[in-house]
């Protein structure tokens, strides 16, 4: 679970970071209705897509295009041009704004390295969060989430080095 921000959702420009979840397990990358900016019109797929979630099954035959996001958490400033497609689903229950699938991993070159906890993207890599880690940076501006996260990385760097430290003295 990471923090993504998206310059454009079928072309209306947005600013409100979104939680996203990295998910090894879907084939494909979605979108929570909740998140789409004012004036975002979704698309029509020609075939009814069914997409069955933890949360449920849902009506995904609508989808929007994701264009230049940022994973500021990398601290790597890149910037993907064209995400492609996500489709739209609308679940109260599930926290994630985006879920980034297969597709996007894959095209992106992002690991998840689950033996180690850690997401590993163009030479930098941060720690796998639990949820409510997540849900105290809800609702904040852009520039809060920034110095919000710059926070976050440096104690996962401390916890990652004291980690290492303490494995180290066990095997002594």
């Amino acid at each position: 679970m990471c923090i993504v921000k998206v310059h454009s959702i079928n072309g209306v420009k947005t600013t409100k970071p979104l939680i996203v979840l990295l998910d090894s397990g879907s084939t494909r990358t979605l979108i929570q209705r909740r998140a789409l900016p004012y004036g975002c019109n979704p698309k029509q797929s020609a075939v009814e897509q069914i997409t069955t979630t933890a949360n449920g099954e849902f009506d995904s035959s609508l989808f929007v295009s994701l264009n230049e996001i940022q994973l500021p958490e990398f601290i790597n400033g890149c910037t993907i041009d064209k995400v492609g497609d996500a489709q739209l689903f609308d679940s109260p229950n599930t926290r994630y704004d985006i879920i980034l699938g297969r597709n996007f991993l894959r095209r992106a070159s992002i690991l998840l390295d689950f033996k180690t906890n850690t997401v590993k993207w163009l030479g930098h890599e941060i720690v796998m969060k639990p949820p409510e880690q997540m849900n105290k940076i809800c609702g904040q501006s852009f520039n809060e989430w920034l110095k919000f996260m710059s926070n976050i990385v440096r104690e996962e760097r401390n916890d990652a080095k004291a980690f290492e430290l303490a494995e180290i003295q066990q095997r002594q």
